[in-house]
């Protein structure tokens, strides 16, 4: 409009603590993509992906950054198909495509500031990761995404095994390699399993986890139940929280609670000179 002053380019440049959280946010990012590819195309959980990509790498580098751009560019022109078939496969192809495009763009952003970091003066301290939490759990559960959806929000980064890669480990070993990389544990004991008086148990496999659950992260541990299941003996004596998937609060609010009490979560003022 006229008599407007031109708009000025949204661009930031994090330093310090500030770029460190921002590219802790962008290895986050590259880590939750690998699970992408193994859903259908543009799924719900690549939207949510997409949608807390874009919202962080605006904070963090601002939307006309070439941070941004790399990750999120400007969408291109839409392929003429003229059958339902047709339309399937070139949607796949294109998801993965656009999964390469975004890959590749993170790790951009991790190799610039790489490059352009100052050269080491004197003592150093070593480069922050998110806290990292292993995650029990049974089936493929509504509560298990939004559980990881909470945990990233807070900055936690959970573990779901089966979405790491097992570079060529047994089962067991794999779940062995990914719970000594964690900091701490969620057991999630969802209806699983229907028995004979129409009652749920959780999945077995999160029982033979517990036991060694408890001696990886003494006191470290947080227990989500879902309404209705049936806990095993071994667990009479566990302290847990119960839940529901139409009010995950209470699992929210025992998630904060353990956080805060081991001194993890923890709100302070932004250092002089942030924004």
């Amino acid at each position: 409009m006229k008599g407007q002053p031109p708009r000025q380019p949204d661009v930031k440049q994090p330093s310090g603590e500030r770029l460190r959280q921002a590219l802790a946010f962008v290895e986050q990012q590259l880590n939750a993509l690998r699970s992408l590819p193994q859903g259908p195309p543009f799924n719900d959980d690549y939207t949510m992906w997409a949608r807390v990509s874009s919202a962080g790498l605006k904070q963090y580098f601002g939307q006309d950054s070439d941070e941004f751009r790399w990750v999120h560019p400007p969408p291109g022109p839409m392929a003429v198909v003229y059958s339902e078939a047709a339309r399937q496969a070139v949607e796949r192809r294109q998801y993965q495509e656009v999964l390469g495009q975004k890959r590749v763009g993170l790790q951009s952003v991790l190799a610039k500031h790489e490059v352009l970091a100052p050269a080491p003066t004197g003592e150093t301290s070593p480069a922050r990761r998110p806290a990292r939490a292993f995650i029990s759990h049974g089936g493929e559960k509504t509560s298990l995404t939004m559980i990881q959806d909470f945990l990233r929000a807070l900055g936690v980064e959970p573990i779901v095994v089966e979405k790491w890669a097992s570079e060529g480990r047994e089962l067991h070993e794999n779940v062995d390699t990914y719970r000594k990389q964690s900091d701490f544990a969620v057991v999630l004991w969802t209806r699983d399993i229907e028995d004979s008086q129409g009652g749920w148990l959780p999945s077995g496999s999160v029982e033979i986890e517990v036991g060694e659950l408890r001696s990886q992260f003494a006191g470290r541990v947080i227990y989500l139940r879902e309404e209705g299941v049936k806990l095993p003996a071994m667990a009479s004596t566990l302290v847990y929280e119960p839940f529901s998937e139409d009010n995950m609060g209470p699992a929210y609010m025992k998630i904060v609670t353990e956080l805060h009490g081991w001194g993890w979560l923890a709100i302070s003022p932004p250092e002089a000179g942030v924004e």
